[in-house]
């Protein structure tokens, strides 16, 4: 069995959120540069499993390898967290709140600060560096890993990697720290009763702030 990234909560934390009830709260409607109301944008979903955009499930049951986690907002402003490589916020994510994420062998963030969707928008910062890409992987001969960069207009600039071994922590422009296996966290964070996530690699990541690379 492999190693993994962690994705959920410290022990204690993870107690806490075992078997608590999930709830999403309302939609939020944002504001384009020029003042008018855009799509409404929702707080992300609390608790697991991961659903929605935070789960990706390609090749489930034919794959033992996959992250499963918790984002924090440990500032105090909301945060728009997307997956993927699209532009738009998937979800506000509110200070002092988490999110569940899941996925088949590697997951991909974009985190900047609310305001920065709503009041300057990605046409006139577009190369603005408050905002932070990365990605968390659980790699098929290695060990499970954080990357951080490679994205345009994305802090950092330059790419900075990360293998962890169980327990150990990245600091950086975001705090990861990878948690112990756990079969069953595993499958409750992911939302998966197979034997197949048993050992997906599980890290917590924390966000305090968005860092300037300009």
């Amino acid at each position: 069995m492999k190693t993994a990234l962690i994705g959920a909560l410290t022990a204690g934390i993870l107690l806490a959120g075992c078997g608590s009830a999930a709830s999403t709260p309302a939609p939020v409607e944002s504001s384009s540069s020029g003042g008018e109301v855009a799509a409404a944008i929702p707080y992300c979903p609390e608790g697991p499993p991961a659903r929605g955009d935070f789960k990706s499930f390609k090749d489930t049951y034919r794959a033992n390898d996959g992250v499963v986690g918790t984002i924090h907002n440990t500032g105090d402003f909301d945060l728009g967290i997307t997956r993927g490589l699209h532009d738009s916020p998937d979800c506000y994510l509110a200070p002092g709140k988490s999110v569940v994420f899941a996925g088949w062998q590697w997951m991909r963030f974009k985190i900047r600060e609310r305001g920065w969707y709503e009041y300057d928008g990605p046409g006139k910062y577009k190369y603005q560096g408050n905002g932070t890409y990365f990605e968390l992987s659980d790699p098929d001969y290695s060990l499970p890993t954080v990357t951080l960069g490679g994205e345009e207009s994305y802090c950092p600039r330059q790419v900075q990697e990360k293998a962890l071994a169980e327990d150990e922590w990245y600091y950086g422009a975001i705090d990861v720290h990878r948690l112990p296996d756990d079969a069953a966290a595993a499958r409750e964070w992911s939302g998966v009763d197979s034997s197949k996530v048993n050992d997906w690699a599980r890290m917590d990541v924390f966000v305090t702030d968005m860092v300037q690379c300009d």
